[in-house]
């Protein structure tokens, strides 16, 4: 026990209501969680603090800001768990006045004003409150001059500064708050993501005083792969500390971060705050919402569980070690001719159709990789996979970059044994282009190749095979497809979905349906012919 904890609880036996507060005091300078629980009354006085373990894990991750542990945290939660009160309204306030750190400036960012500067009011209001200059106003005092709502400064210098993507320039802080910088209506809107993304990268990084000892914190429920919380994951070298809390447990995926804190839950399925989310309202609400809101917003991942667009478990393993005898071999390019770090990717996908033995037509995907190439490199690395795999046809989207691919193409190999074709894609959008060959990969008519491993995921001979596993190419493949239209990449997913409809355009490639109908067609046109005057010679 502290000595300030010690001379409270002193102080309780000869004045018990003294004594209380200061033992209050004394707790809130030892704990974040301790603060909010009683501050919670001045912003909600009608509805009681619920106490629930993610609230906490939050609570002690920004202590780990705090204490200089974690410069760079994202916190991703479902909705209703106290994350931004929690951040943008008792965290800062509790460093101002129980942590003793008045003089700390703060941005808070949001996709929206009115969100950015409730906040703000909400801060304001604990901070000006009896409850908080009772116990910090030795400390704490806000300018004279400061009357807004939104923006404040303290005697210390210190302040809070509200604002959005578009004025946050020109402001620096110690704490940078980036609190739902793209709202989940706009999460499939390519110009908003990008809007998000490029302030995130570009603008927030460099918003520190200080971009050594300056902490930049972001809440925000995952929306999509190519989201702030995405871009941040990926960045290289950004030590940024993840914590990430999806309502139901997935065990696949359970949280673990630096400072020893691990997902409580065991189970899958297992709810996180039961106490204020219990199973009747969590049943109830699911089957009410879309997948993707599901998946997105309360389990943290853009992927609904099994896959979005093309389901995980549908796809077909080719567990043999030879290859079948093709009737046709297309090569199917979705081009993006820069080998700069921020462009697409180039993709090729080899698709191999042939006839098994019960007559249906399937597909093998032989081979498929995504690169960042510039046109002479592309140029060279499409002719090499082309005449390995014997590629029939080269099929290259007729876009901005298909022309001069092509071009390039029959420039550098003029004798080259596939042939080459532009492409017209439908404007009808990826994503219907995209469920328009759902079904062949449905009911088992796509299949990828995989490799006999041992127990240890060792490459072994198909006589000491335990299981046979999907190639990383193809595993690459089932992966941006699952994520698809929510990943930050889908050229791999174009260039797959233009090779299947050129396929089935052709006939190369055709449903079990489609051909149990053609086979009673053809038994129909093979009956013999009833006469039509019977006992007539």
């Amino acid at each position: 026990m502290s000595t300030d904890l010690r001379r409270s609880v002193a102080l309780a036996y000869r004045d018990p209501a003294a004594g209380l507060r200061a033992i209050e005091r004394a707790w809130c300078e030892r704990s974040l969680l301790s603060y909010m629980q009683a501050a919670w009354g001045i912003l909600d006085p009608g509805d009681p603090f619920v106490y629930g373990w993610p609230v906490e894990a939050i609570c002690e991750h920004l202590e780990a800001v705090t204490i200089g542990e974690i410069n760079r945290l994202i916190i991703t939660v479902p909705p209703g768990f106290s994350k931004s009160r929690t951040v943008s309204v008792f965290w800062p306030s509790w460093e101002w006045g129980p942590m003793n750190m008045p003089w700390l400036r703060y941005v808070g960012v949001s996709h929206e004003y009115g969100l950015a500067t409730q906040d703000a009011r909400r801060m304001k209001l604990v901070v000006t409150s009896d409850w908080y200059q009772g116990n910090w106003g030795d400390r704490v005092q806000l300018a004279k001059d400061q009357q807004e709502k939104a923006n404040f400064e303290n005697s210390q210098r210190g302040f809070r500064f509200t604002a959005t993507m578009e004025n946050a320039t020109g402001r620096r802080g110690h704490r940078l708050v980036c609190d739902d910088l793209i709202s989940v209506m706009n999460a499939d809107s390519d110009a908003h993501l990008n809007e998000a993304g490029r302030f995130f990268s570009e603008a927030a990084q460099n918003r520190l005083t200080d971009v050594t000892t300056g902490a930049i914190v972001l809440i925000m429920q995952r929306t999509h792969e190519r989201d702030p919380a995405g871009i941040a994951l990926a960045m290289k070298n950004s030590g940024y500390e993840h914590l990430m809390i999806p309502m139901e447990f997935d065990s696949r995926r359970r949280c673990t971060t630096s400072i020893g804190w691990t997902d409580p839950r065991t189970k899958d399925g297992e709810l996180a705050w039961e106490q204020r989310f219990p199973r009747s309202w969590v049943d109830a609400f699911k089957a009410d919402v879309s997948a993707y809101a599901w998946a997105a917003q309360y389990q943290q991942s853009p992927e609904v569980r099994g896959g979005n667009t093309f389901k995980r478990d549908w796809w077909r393993k080719w567990d043999q070690t030879g290859l079948p005898k093709f009737d046709y071999v297309l090569a199917s390019l979705d081009t993006a001719y820069s080998d700069g770090e921020q462009n697409d990717f180039s993709a090729l996908v080899v698709l191999g159709s042939y006839t098994d033995e019960n007559f249906l037509r399937r597909t093998l995907v032989l081979f498929a990789w995504e690169k960042r190439l510039d046109m002479h490199e592309l140029a060279k690395e499409v002719d090499t996979a082309c005449e390995y795999w014997n590629v029939d046809l080269l099929l290259i989207e007729n876009a901005a970059a298909g022309k001069p691919v092509q071009q390039e193409l029959r420039r550098m190999f003029v004798r080259n044994s596939y042939a080459v074709r532009l492409d017209n894609v439908p404007p009808i959008g990826k994503v219907p282009r995209a469920h328009s060959i759902v079904p062949f990969v449905e009911d088992g008519t796509v299949f990828l190749r995989c490799d006999p491993v041992n127990e240890d995921g060792e490459k072994v001979t198909a006589a000491e095979a335990l299981e046979w596993r999907f190639k990383p190419h193809a595993q690459k493949l089932i992966d941006r497809c699952a994520k698809f239209p929510r990943d930050d990449h889908d050229d791999m997913v174009d260039a797959f979905v233009a090779g299947m409809r050129y396929l089935r355009k052709t006939g190369a490639v055709v449903r079990r349906e489609e051909h149990a109908a053609d086979e009673e067609d053809l038994l129909r046109l093979t009956r013999p012919m009833k006469p039509l005057y019977p006992g007539v010679a």
